[in-house]
């Protein structure tokens, strides 16, 4: 049996889009970003985060990013073998998207930096592929923080999951009467709806794109 030491933390999950090659723990009694923002603007500075990556291999664990008071790390994406990581920083009022290669393991790189006020808060901020897309979701808008600045009203019961290029990948949900779950893509530019179908899509490891649906349409 093999032992992961967590370094303090209690959980451990797969990192989006890494299908099991890494895997990665956040130190779970502070929440995500938004609960974060939550405790600085109640006047308590942000413990800081101690994040943990776990390669999916072997087991072998890293702790590349420094643990500093009141910075918040969110939740970390995979993309071209290299894991993605937003840092939301109270006292610069910044959010950093930072790069780690695992091939430069004691090396974190800051591929961009924006202003804290242009998200507004920290309502579902989180990095999304492909390509690389630092965004937030709050209500019935999906605002495109990074690399664009976009915002697209987009129903309530929809939730953004996923990117292909210029295709914005939402998962819906209707009760009328009968419950169903469809995936809407939608346009980037335009935020129209360019497609519905029912069930899910998803991406393989491959990059290919799957449809699970449960019945032949």
């Amino acid at each position: 049996m093999k032992k992961i030491v967590l370094h303090g933390n209690t959980a451990m999950n797969e990192v989006r889009e890494s299908f099991g090659r890494w895997y990665y723990s956040l130190n779970e009694p502070y929440g995500d970003l938004y609960d974060a923002e939550e405790i600085e603007n109640s006047g308590r500075p942000y413990p800081g985060d101690t994040l943990v990556f776990v390669r999916g291999r072997d087991g072998k664990t890293f702790s590349p990013i420094e643990k500093k008071e009141r910075t918040a790390l969110g939740e970390p994406v995979y993309s071209w073998r290299k894991l993605y990581v937003p840092a939301v920083d109270f006292v610069t009022r910044t959010i950093s998207i930072l790069a780690w290669d695992p091939v430069v393991p004691d090396k974190v790189r800051e591929i961009d930096m924006i202003g804290l006020g242009k998200a507004e808060d920290c309502c579902n901020l989180r990095l999304f592929t492909e390509p690389l897309t630092l965004s937030r979701q709050k209500n019935d808008v999906l605002h495109l923080l990074w690399p664009e600045d976009r915002r697209i009203h987009i129903g309530l019961h929809e939730s953004f999951y996923m990117r292909d290029e210029d295709r914005l990948y939402l998962s819906s949900w209707e009760e009328d009467p009968d419950y169903r779950e469809e995936t809407i893509i939608r346009d980037l530019h335009t935020g129209d709806i360019t497609e519905r179908k029912a069930g899910d899509i998803v991406r393989r490891k491959n990059g290919e794109l799957w449809h699970i649906t449960p019945r032949e349409s």
